[in-house]
């Protein structure tokens, strides 16, 4: 599989978007509350995509013509979003990303990697070396997350 980590660009932003949207019914949506679904939901439009890339690091993984994944980082240190295609998924698109974020991370000088991560998630972390702390979390919206460090 001929793969590129790349920096998100503009004209992404429909693909991206699709790519969450549809990842997270798919593999995410279950923990969540209809609420939660409905306010995460909200947050992934193209156009708040595209503002949020502005001040954030966003990488896709692009097999192709096609983005197979995307990772986004807050503040340099915390990661905020992380999909894979469900298709792409157990075929090494996830750890590619996210080595390369954290690299950056670390360039940036971020001494802890703070990630707030859905249920489905926790063991890719943890085969990254990351550990749960405390138990899963459910927000005022809904969102059901583990903190991870």
């Amino acid at each position: 599989m001929n793969m590129i980590i790349r920096k998100f660009k503009g004209d992404d932003e429909e693909e991206v978007s699709e790519l969450i949207r549809s990842t997270f019914m798919k593999c995410t949506s279950k923990d969540f509350t209809k609420k939660g679904i409905e306010s995460f939901l909200k947050h992934e439009t193209p156009e708040k995509l595209k503002k949020r890339a502005e001040k954030r690091i966003i990488l896709v993984a692009a097999v192709g013509k096609k983005i197979a994944g995307v990772i986004e980082a807050k503040n340099e240190n915390r990661i905020s979003r992380f999909f894979v295609n469900a298709s792409f998924q157990k075929r090494g698109v996830g750890t590619k990303l996210y080595q390369k974020i954290e690299r950056i991370c670390r360039q940036r000088k971020s001494k802890v990697i703070k990630i707030y991560s859905s249920l489905d998630a926790v063991k890719f972390y943890e085969k990254m070396d990351y550990n749960k702390t405390g138990k899963a979390m459910k927000n005022r919206h809904g969102i059901v997350y583990q903190r991870i460090i």
